[in-house]
């Protein structure tokens, strides 16, 4: 027996919880990042990746601040 292998797409991959966007415009602006060159994806990802990481160093240096 021959299987067919699997279609493989550029998609954004799947995650196994659900995900709810209450604001509607930003879950089509998220459909609409599937739709960017590979090479722009990654870049958005990484603008991503540094704004959440200064969010949570801003939040560490504000808790140590708090504490002393």
């Amino acid at each position: 027996m021959v299987t067919k292998p699997a279609c493989r797409t550029n998609r954004l991959p799947s995650f196994s919880h659900q995900l709810k966007i209450k604001d509607k415009s930003l879950a089509g602006r998220i459909k609409l990042i599937d739709t960017l060159e590979e090479k722009d994806r990654e870049a958005l990802s990484h603008v991503i990746e540094s704004m959440l990481t200064k969010q949570r160093m801003r939040k560490v240096i504000e808790e140590a601040s708090a504490i002393n």
